[in-house]
């Protein structure tokens, strides 16, 4: 059964997780899976001293990020939209110049220099915030549409690879959004997939929810048609027109309890080659030839075996009713034509999300 975290946000939900954390290191087991990223995605920043649990577990999940993602951050600002209480303009009276409180009739003393190099820094400070790449909102269709458009022939926040930039902004929006912010949509599948590449142990499943009570479908009653057979005419024979209605309520009932049912996992994957003259770019174009409804090709990379044999290493996401790993590689993968290039594949990690 999944563990549910509700209104992270907030001191009570923040209360509710530090005494699941009491005594522990990770949410699930004894190392960092998908389970922690998805409720740090939640918590967003780390939170004040008065919840002692949270704030060890938040610093160890950063300095893992930092760790497996080195890459230099342009540094971002996420807020709420909220506007936040802005610095007043430098005036004469409030030192608006370095030198404005300096006595210019005098020699320069120690303590005016001490106090212009002060401001300088602070100023330079400053600057650099204003110059921060700033998302608001970013639960809003508005707030998803700006990062649409910032994402647009980009693949990550900043520069070319996974920095803790993305992961500020992937703890943000929080999951995957619609298709019709497809750029972000591409960018989140992304750094998912490169989470589950570094952290693949075995998840427990969270789920993180803001409280809010979801519409619930009504139970079927008979006026609904709780039955397939209420609006039939028990008197009489089965008219052609009462079988038609009957199998069209039959796979309505069918593709809701499937829809209902319906789950995505996270699977990492190792694809072995025959020797070490096997093409590896043209073994992985292979493996991305295949193509399913719910299935979506991630991240990957080449890992040495030995004897100068390398491995990919590729990250899917699939809908688990639409597709099955085993048979991906063995009716897909390891068949014909593509084994001509793949020997074998093995399942690394696979992570329900």
């Amino acid at each position: 059964m999944a563990i549910t975290f509700s209104d992270l946000y907030t001191e009570a939900g923040l209360k509710s997780l530090d005494e699941f954390l009491a005594g522990k290191s990770y949410i699930s087991g004894d190392k960092l899976t998908l389970d922690d990223i998805k409720v740090y995605a939640a918590v967003l920043e780390k939170p004040a001293g008065s919840f002692a649990n949270v704030s060890k577990w938040y610093d160890g999940v950063s300095a893992q990020l930092a760790a497996n993602f080195p890459g230099k951050a342009a540094g971002v600002r996420v807020s709420s939209g909220k506007a936040e209480s802005a610095a007043p303009a430098p005036s004469a009276a409030a030192g608006g110049d370095a030198d404005d409180d300096l006595d210019l009739f005098g020699d320069e003393t120690e303590e005016d220099k001490k106090a212009e190099a002060e401001m300088a820094a602070a100023k330079k400070a400053s600057l650099t915030i204003a110059m921060a790449i700033t998302f608001s909102d970013l639960y809003t269709e508005a707030g998803l549409k700006s990062l649409d458009e910032f994402l647009a022939g980009k693949s990550y926040i900043s520069g070319d690879k996974l920095t803790l930039d993305d992961i500020k902004v992937y703890a943000a929006v929080l999951e995957k959004p619609a298709g019709s912010v497809a750029n972000v949509s591409k960018w989140y599948d992304g750094v998912s997939a490169q989470l589950a590449a570094n952290f693949p142990g075995k998840a427990a499943g969270v789920r993180v929810s803001s409280g809010k009570a979801e519409s619930a479908a009504p139970a079927p009653s008979a006026a609904a048609g709780g039955d397939a057979d209420d609006d039939l005419d028990l008197f009489g024979d089965e008219t052609e027109e009462d079988k038609k209605a009957e199998a069209e309520m039959a796979a309505a009932k069918k593709a809701s309890t499937k829809k209902k049912e319906s789950g995505k996992s996270s699977v990492l994957l190792d694809v072995k080659p025959w020797d070490d003259e096997t093409d590896m770019k043209k073994l992985e174009e292979a493996v991305r030839s295949v193509e399913k409804e719910g299935l979506f090709w991630g991240a990957s990379k080449l890992v040495a075996v030995g004897y100068g044999i390398k491995k990919l290493q590729i990250m899917l996401t699939i809908v688990d009713d639409l597709v099955s790993v085993d048979d991906l590689i063995e009716e897909q993968l390891t068949a014909e034509p593509r084994n001509e290039y793949i020997q074998s594949c093995d399942i690394v990690a696979f992570n329900k999300i």
